[in-house]
């Protein structure tokens, strides 16, 4: 028989299946040691995203002036005006005959 299921091959699957396993616990085991060390106090990140939000509310209800939304929608309007090229149908690759093409090509 061409496959054949002997000791040995229940054996390696079973220690390569055991070694995964392994590795996947260590992996939790390490996870969870640095969640452990690295466990930030939850009532400052609370309170940094609370200023933060108090930052960005403040901010919003300054007055922005003309000049800032002239300047805003200038760089808009450009933005978007010079991302089409107006030559995009225009070939500017010109072919230079060389003793190579002249071999290479007999007809020219």
């Amino acid at each position: 028989m061409f496959l054949s299921i002997t000791s040995s091959t229940w054996l390696m699957s079973l220690i390569g299946v055991g070694i995964v396993f392994m590795i996947l616990f260590l992996l939790v085991v390490i996870l969870q040691l640095f969640n452990h060390l690295f466990n930030t106090d939850s009532s400052k990140s609370d309170k940094f995203v609370s200023e933060l939000k108090n930052n960005v509310h403040d901010e919003k209800q300054e007055n922005v002036s003309e000049l800032d939304k002239a300047a805003v929608a200038t760089a808009v309007y450009l933005f978007y005006n010079e991302l089409h090229d107006n030559e995009s149908n225009v070939l500017t690759v010109k072919q230079t005959p060389s003793h190579w093409h002249a071999v290479l090509n007999e007809r020219l």
